[in-house]
């Protein structure tokens, strides 16, 4: 996985208001840390905070040029509104390329429209959507494929189906199903309204209809 750059400045001032303004300006208060360094509080330019997540993804590898000095880095976590999802925050992660770390990954469904079960009327039940995996940062894949093309009515993949290679190991519980093919929910039929049959059966006398005048009218 080829790194993409970012640059960054050091933050001096901290604080929500501060943090308010920064925002304002386009700028995004970030927070490095990990291996071999104290944390350092540094602003990023949202826009590019942006372009990296969209090129790279999640687990994209970030060269993180602060000043004169240079980080290999991934980003850890970003905070966002609950409204309109503005950025608020992100969390920076130092990494060695030369020691694992764990990542989680997003899971790819593929040949949904080939699978029999589908093509039988099945429906597609998608249970898990990533995985957690441990390896070298430059190891972490984008995605992991599922394909389905093969998948009958009541068969299922589970994690432990998954191929990724010697490369990457998969954490997550074999056992967990990442998808089945199960059958399209029927209609229930309209519950019968008590009494209903007793009144066909019973007399077949009309009932008295409502007369008009001060009792039926308001």
């Amino acid at each position: 996985m080829e790194a993409l750059e970012l640059e960054a400045q050091i933050r001096e001032e901290t604080g929500k208001g501060h943090a308010s303004k920064l925002r304002r300006k386009g700028l995004l208060p970030c927070v490095l840390y990990g291996s071999e360094i104290d944390s350092i509080p540094l602003t990023v330019k949202t826009s590019d905070l942006d372009r990296v997540l969209r090129e790279g993804g999640p687990n994209a590898l970030i060269k993180l040029k602060v000043d004169s000095k240079e980080y290999v880095i991934l980003i850890k976590e970003v905070q966002t509104s609950p409204v309109g999802r503005e950025y608020l925050h992100a969390d920076l992660q130092r990494i060695s390329l030369k020691e694992k770390l764990d990542a989680m990954v997003p899971l790819h469904i593929v040949g949904e429209s080939e699978a029999p079960g589908i093509q039988g009327g099945g429906v597609l039940q998608h249970l898990l959507r990533e995985v957690q995996v441990r390896c070298l940062p430059t190891d972490i894949p984008e995605s992991i494929e599922v394909d389905v093309s093969q998948l009958d009515f009541g068969e299922s993949i589970t994690v432990g189906d998954l191929k990724t290679g010697d490369d990457v190991e998969i954490l997550t519980d074999p056992e967990e199903v990442i998808v089945s093919i199960v059958a399209a929910q029927a209609e229930e039929e309209p519950a019968e309204v008590e009494g209903e049959g007793e009144a066909e059966a019973g007399s077949a006398e009309p009932a008295e209809p409502a007369r008009g005048g001060e009792e039926g009218e308001e």
